[in-house]
Formats: C-alpha cells, structure tokens, sequence
C-alpha cells in the first residue's frame, strides 16, 4: 500500500495538470458555436476531475490516524534497523515494477491527452465527424444544441384528457415561451393537470429540460438550481401558498348542480339519472310512505346539514388530496424554471420551424443535404 504521503503528493500534481490543462482548453479560440460547445463540455470534465481529486486530497488530510502512524513509522528512532522500513518499501517497489514492466509513470497524462487534444485542426473531416463525441449527444433536429426537439411532448401534450384545444407546434412553442411570464400551463384545465396523465406528461417534459440545459450549458450548475427551486417551492407548499392542485368536488347540495329528491333524501347530479330512479322499487316505496304520512317533505330543497357535512368531509379531503397532486405541481415549477433560462434557445426553435414551413419540399430535402456534408474545420 503506497504511502498516505506519497498519496497525497501524487493527488496534489494531478490537481495542479489539470488546472493547467483546463488553462490550455479555455485559452483555445472558439470561432464557431459547435468549438465552443466542445471546449465547454471539455472543461466540465476537467472540472470534475478537479472536484473529484479536491475531495479525496482533503478526506486524506482530514484522516489524521493514518497520517500519524505513517509518521511514526517513517520517525523511527536510530539504530541497527533504522533503515528497515526503507528498504522494505524498496523491495514492495522493485516487486512492482518487477511484475508490471510496462507501468507508465503518471498514468493521469493519458486521460489528460485523451481530453484535450482531439481536435477538428488534428484530425481529417470525416474522421472528425465520426469522433465528435458531442455531436452524439444530439438528434438531427437540435442540431448540435441549436433548437429543441419537442415533437413527442407535444403529441402527448394534445393527447392529455380534459384538454380544451389541440394545439399545433407553433402553438405549443408559444405556450411555453408563455413561461416567462407565469407557470407553464396554467392555461390547462385544473382537471387536465390534477390527472394521472398530466403528471406523466410534466414529468417528460421536465426530463427533456434538464437534460437539454446540461447537454447545451455543460458549465452551468444546473443541478444546485434545481434542488433551490425545490427548496423554495416546498416551503410555498407547506404554506399553502401554490394554489390550484386540489382534487375537484362536485357539488351535492340544492344550492348547485343537480335535482334533490326530497322522498329519497338524495342529490342526483344529472336530470337523466334522476328520471331513471323514478321507477326504481326504493324511489316509489319512499314517495308512497312519504303520501301516507301527509306530511311535509323533510328539507325540500336539500338539508342544510348535508351542506356541512359536505362541505366539512371536503375540507378534511382536502389536505390528502392536495398531497396526491405535489409531484405534478413540483414538475411544472421545476420545469417552469428551466422554461425561463432557456427563452433564447426556444425562439430560436420557432423561428427555425417558422421557416421551415415556408420552404418547398425540394429545398427543405437541398437543405437536409447540405446538413449532412462535413463542415469545414476552422483554420489553427
């Protein structure tokens, strides 16, 4: 087992070529959008690295045992073996190289070259474009970050139940860049977004956002943002400060929709399901017993006690399901956020499918073409 010292000595020189590293990789020019994205997705790399050898340099230091009883050992007082442990930590180093010959010293220049130095300037067109690594983090339709590809969430957006209108791509992109302004669909329905289906839908849509921002601003702290709008948001939740996510309750009373009927003390919703009790054997046996008794209907118009009574079960509902909806309305506050940081990139989207539309088959197939030949590479 190497040394806690020559370990630390070792994270140390890692740390300091990375830094020079990320010095060289920042300092390079950018003269196109596609250079730049590749230098700011390679000193995130290099940033995690640097992160990852921080943490183990300083869980190191702080294990003070280890560094005390490496002391002792390499503190032995003077004497006849006073260079015992000398030569055995010469011997376990020998037997090392003796069984791996073909150690590289400071293995950590590899992964440092494999870091930096593919370059469009160091390599052939075609090879370029086949060992662009960023280039396959995106779909034909982002175009190397540039635009969106929102097609599947805005299918699954006109397939959400409840829905008031379909909307077309142009429109969906203007319901999000609305985002600015307010919450991302708030223009839905509280019974299209307190649905099971909005919930899977916000849920992809939030996933697409976030994996988008981190592929397009490599740089960004995305993930601390988010946990802070988390954190905002469920302090507002907790106060009951985001409304609109309760569950919504028909209404059982005279005083709203619906025919009572005073026989059997009961509130039908439609004017068809209360025509059809009419026959039924409990409907006529009540309004008989009701005739014989020659008296009054109890509560004609509905009993005030089953107002309260509804209007207290509702109340205590409501806590749960409010509670059953918080993911959803996470998701929507979550991915109105991420909505907000990416306004630019948005309309550009629309602009791009704008002109799309404006273009014949033959040049959007010209255009295609064109898309699909390498780009040149960008003078050294």
């Amino acid at each position: 087992m190497d040394s806690v010292f020559e370990l630390q000595r070792q994270t140390h020189e890692e740390i300091e070529h990375f830094e020079r590293a990320l010095y060289t990789v920042l300092s390079k020019p950018q003269p196109t959008p596609e250079s730049r994205l590749q230098t700011e997705h390679k000193a995130s790399q290099l940033l995690d690295r640097i992160s990852s050898r921080v943490i183990t340099l300083n869980n190191q230091y702080e294990d003070q045992d280890t560094r005390k009883a490496e002391l002792e050992k390499l503190s032995a007082p003077s004497g006849p073996n006073d260079l015992a442990e000398f030569y055995a930590r010469l011997s376990k180093i020998q037997e090392h190289h003796v069984k791996y010959p073909e150690t590289i010293a400071n293995g950590f220049d590899l992964e440092l070259a494999a870091l930096i130095e593919v370059d469009a300037d160091e390599l052939g067109e075609d090879e370029y474009q086949q060992d662009d690594p960023i280039a396959l983090l995106f779909s034909g339709e982002e175009q190397y970050g540039k635009y969106f590809d929102l097609y599947a969430n805005h299918t699954a957006y006109n397939n959400l139940k409840h829905i008031s209108k379909r909307l077309g791509y142009l429109q969906y992109l203007d319901v999000l860049l609305a985002a600015q302004s307010t919450t991302v669909h708030s223009e839905l329905p509280k019974e299209c977004r307190i649905s099971r289906d909005y919930e899977l839908y916000i849920k992809s849509l939030h996933t697409y956002l976030l994996s988008f921002t981190k592929r397009v601003q490599p740089l960004v702290d995305i993930e601390s943002q988010q946990r802070e709008a988390e954190t905002i948001f469920n302090q507002q939740w907790e106060d009951s400060l985001i409304e609109g996510w309760e569950d919504v309750v028909p209404k059982t009373t005279g005083d709203g929709p619906g025919i009572w009927c005073s026989a059997c003390q009961k509130m039908y919703s439609k004017q068809t399901v209360y025509d059809a009790h009419l026959t039924s054997k409990k409907h006529v046996k009540a309004a008989a017993k009701q005739a014989e008794s020659g008296e009054p209907p109890v509560n004609p118009n509905g009993p005030s006690t089953l107002q309260a009574e509804t209007n207290s079960s509702g109340s205590s509902a409501q806590g749960p399901s409010r509670s059953k909806h918080q993911t959803a309305a996470l998701l929507t506050h979550l991915a109105t956020k991420l909505l907000a940081n990416l306004a630019p990139a948005l309309n550009d989207t629309k602009s791009n499918v704008e002109r799309r539309f404006s273009l014949t088959a033959r040049e959007r197939e010209q255009e295609l073409l064109e898309q699909s030949k390498p780009k040149p590479t960008a003078a050294a």
